[in-house]
């Protein structure tokens, strides 16, 4: 999506020239009851930005370098719940256990 869209391609845009970094904008059109990749961390810093709808996320204060699927036993009682909607922006920093959900919503 992030491909076609002509106010994504100006927000990296944007950020670049404020920022003077590479940016990367990717964009989701996330079907009901979906789930992201297992829990897992990215390679970069991110900031999610719920368009519309609403998105579930485990997040953990756990920090992951090796990226793939983490070990969810092994976290007990570092992850929290986060319902996200429409408006709502989140920052994962690298490296940061995550991984994302829909309903029906």
């Amino acid at each position: 999506l992030h491909r076609w869209s002509e106010p994504g391609l100006r927000l990296a845009s944007e950020l670049y020239g404020a920022a003077e970094l590479p940016i990367d904008v990717y964009m989701y059109l996330t079907p009901p009851h979906s789930r992201s990749y297992g829990l897992h961390s990215d390679v970069m810093d991110a900031w999610m930005v719920q368009v519309a709808g609403a998105k579930m996320w485990k997040v953990c204060d756990v920090r992951s370098f090796e990226h793939d699927d983490a070990d969810e036993a092994a976290l007990d009682g570092r992850c929290a719940e986060v319902t996200m909607r429409g408006g709502d922006v989140m920052y994962l920093p690298f490296a940061t256990l995550h991984q994302a959900s829909t309903s029906d919503e």
